[in-house]
């Protein structure tokens, strides 16, 4: 004769097992990804030097979203946010600044970066400081080469890099 709580171990034991299988799909997950991003800019701030036509300093944010090229869902139809901040000296430009990657679900990615370049090209660094939801605690690197469309708001971006998830 069974007893009265056998009924429940094995129902209880499948959903554990299942949970542990769903949840191991994101626990340590790492791997590379490219993203192909399209960003309109929603402010800009440009400060001339005195004494010089050449030299400024400009702030702003840009807004977009980005598509991963390589088939996988990390920063997959993203929304795409930018602030950032910067000095041109004789034509030649430095930029940090943060992306904010929200996806689909409502979980963002934090990440910080810093670059340099001209003429409406720029190319540079970055670094995954952090997350929400299942991102929390994300880490990882990787490379970025922006390029602004002249005389318009629009720009795109390609980022390459890895990320770990804990």
């Amino acid at each position: 004769m069974k007893k009265w709580w056998s009924y429940l171990v094995i129902p209880l034991a499948v959903t554990m097992i299942i949970a542990g299988i769903a949840t191991s799909t994101w626990a340590g997950e790492k791997g590379k990804f490219r993203g192909r991003a399209v960003l309109y800019n929603t402010k800009l701030e440009v400060v001339k030097v005195p004494g010089t036509e050449e030299n400024f300093m400009y702030s702003g944010e840009l807004d977009g979203f980005i598509f991963n090229e390589t088939g996988g869902t990390f920063l997959d139809k993203a929304r795409y946010q930018v602030v950032f901040r910067g000095d041109v000296i004789k034509g030649t430009g430095k930029t940090e600044g943060y992306k904010t990657f929200t996806m689909p679900d409502g979980a963002q990615i934090f990440v910080k970066y810093m670059g340099e370049g001209s003429n409406n090209r720029e190319s540079g660094t970055f670094t995954l400081i952090g997350g929400s939801g299942k991102y929390q605690g994300v880490k990882g690197k990787g490379t970025y080469d922006w390029t602004g469309i002249k005389d318009t708001k629009v720009s795109w971006d390609i980022l390459e890099g890895e990320y770990e998830l804990p």
